[in-house]
Formats: structure tokens, sequence, C-alpha cells
């Protein structure tokens, strides 16, 4: 291939990428935005992932494409997300609660990109790029994200709806679940996470405006 040729694939194939990247962060914004207005079925459904993919984990094993020591720690990273379902949407923001399944997404990082490591490359040469994706995407970020994009920090919650008697009857009740969407100040974990680097962006462009331009 000529040089030009060269030249605009790859400053158009990072643009594809930039593009996809910005995509993928909207879809997560809208998703967290979908969770916050529907806690009870978000609730449900994160269960219903949860379990999925631990299922997914043992039939990998059975089949023989992971070894059981694999299989047992991916399980392991997975089960400790379940404490969150105990107050959820809330979770406080340090605590065991939120630290264990922060610590299990990077150890399931590391464990997996071993796992690959040790396959060597004739097994590697089989795998494409997509089989790649689709194995970090299903048995490695699909749980974190949905829990990133979910959960909500103790301190956006009104004092009745965090470790108080009530939060218990919350998760017990659908409805109440349901209209507690309307008691919590919007901002989960996420978009709290967003919001922060368009502040910081913000107060950087402010800076740079000139007084007199008013």
């Amino acid at each position: 291939m000529n040089l030009c040729f060269k030249i605009i694939t790859e400053i158009f194939g990072y643009s594809f990428i930039v593009l996809a990247s910005l995509c993928f962060a909207s879809g997560l914004y809208l998703a967290a935005e979908f969770a916050e207005e529907n806690i009870s079925f978000c609730r449900r459904w994160l269960r219903r992932i949860l379990a999925f993919v631990i299922i997914l984990h043992v039939v990998v094993w059975v089949d023989g494409s992971v070894p059981l020591t694999y299989t047992l720690i991916g399980i392991a990273c997975n089960t400790l997300y379940i404490p969150l379902f105990d107050t959820f949407p809330f979770v406080e923001i340090p605590s065991i609660k939120s630290v264990l399944p922060f610590i299990a997404t990077l150890a399931s990082h590391v464990v997996w990109i071993k796992f690959f490591n040790e396959l060597g490359r004739h097994h590697l040469r089989d795998l494409s790029l997509r089989s790649f994706a689709g194995f970090y995407l299903i048995f490695v970020w699909t749980v974190p994200l949905s829990f990133f994009i979910s959960v909500i920090p103790s301190d956006e919650a009104l004092p009745t709806s965090f470790g108080q008697p009530g939060a218990s009857a919350v998760n017990q009740n659908p409805r109440v679940s349901s209209g507690l969407a309307e008691s919590v100040k919007k901002g989960g974990v996420f978009k709290r996470f967003v919001g922060f680097f368009v502040k910081k962006e913000c107060s950087k462009k402010l800076k740079r405006l000139d007084p007199y331009d008013f």
C-alpha cells in the first residue's frame, strides 16, 4: 500500500475508535439515567446477569476450554458483587462492600490476562480479535459495568433512604423501590464520575476567558 493510503486509513481508523468510544460512553450515561428511574427493574436484571455470567463460567469449564482454577477464581470475583444487593442501589464509599468489588474487577483482569498468556501462540492464533473482545465483554466487564452505572453513593440519598430501617423495606418491596428514584438526588456513581471531568473541563475554559469579554 502507498504512504498516502496508510496515513488516511490510520487517521480515520483512530477517528472511528474515538467516535465509537463517545457513543459507548453516551450509551452508558443513558443507561445510568434509566437505572435511576427503574431501581426495582435494575435490581432484578442485575441478579439475572450475575447468575448468567456465573453459569457461563461453569459452561466453559465443562466444555474444557478453561481450567477449574480459573473458573473458580472467576466465579469468586463475581460473587463479591452480591453484598451490594443488601442496600441496592445505595453504596457507602469507601466501605468493604465498595472496595471488594473494585479489587475483584482488577483481579479478574489479571487472572484472565494470565490465562491467555498461558495458552501459547498456537492457541492464540485460533482466536480472533472478536473472540477476545467477546470474552472480556461477558466474563470481565458486564457485571462491573452494570453495577457501575446502577449504584448510587449513600450521600446522594435522603436521610430516610440509606442506613435506616426503611432501607430493608425498600429492597423487599418493588413498589417502594420503583418510587425511590423520586427521593434520590440525581447522580449515581457513573454520572458523578462523568460530571467530575465535565466540571473540570468547564472550569478550565472559564479560567481562560477574558473578563472583558463579558
